[in-house]
């Protein structure tokens, strides 16, 4: 039934629930780490300084795609996800020593792992998805698989509004 009903073939659906699984907890995992990036810098920094986290985001967001497109024809694309992942694991994890000392080093780790490393990991996704299928079994499986993104986005969100009183922002 849901063969006909998303128009997917069996020897499709393992190759689908892969893609749509990998963007699906992406786009939570972006939408949770988003808003609290933004709810602990407007705590720290105040609003006033909102637009120089918008305008920093952008300009790694650029870097990442500058040094992205040199790195995507050096190294495979898996190797470069794992390496991706990872290196946003270690920012991560490396901005967790600084909140107490040092703002500006606190929210640089996080903006190098969310601009530079997990924005060009959303495009590794869709290039390790667009590699999975061929151009009629794209055709077909492609919204279903995009529409990982509404819901992440929708139970992500939900997560930080269900979370957030229990959950201090410091």
């Amino acid at each position: 039934v849901l063969n006909r009903i998303f128009n997917i073939c069996d020897h499709e659906w393992p190759r689908v629930i892969v893609a749509w699984g990998m963007r699906f907890l992406f786009f939570i995992g972006s939408v949770m780490g988003w808003t609290v990036l933004v709810a602990m810098f407007v705590i720290r920094l105040g609003i006033s300084y909102l637009p120089y986290l918008f305008i920093a985001n952008a300009i790694l967001i650029m870097a990442g795609t500058f040094l992205y497109s040199k790195l995507v024809s050096h190294v495979s694309k898996e190797a470069l996800m794992a390496f991706t992942a990872l290196g946003a694991g270690a920012a991560l994890y490396f901005a967790t020593f600084f909140p107490a000392y040092s703002s500006f080093l606190f929210f640089g780790f996080i903006l190098v792992a969310n601009a530079i490393l997990l924005g060009q990991l959303n495009i590794l996704i869709s290039c390790f998805t667009e590699e999975l299928f061929s151009p009629l079994e794209s055709e077909r499986a492609f919204p279903i698989i995009e529409s990982a993104e509404t819901f992440g986005g929708i139970i992500g969100g939900a997560l930080v509004g269900f979370l957030a009183p229990h959950i201090p922002v410091y």
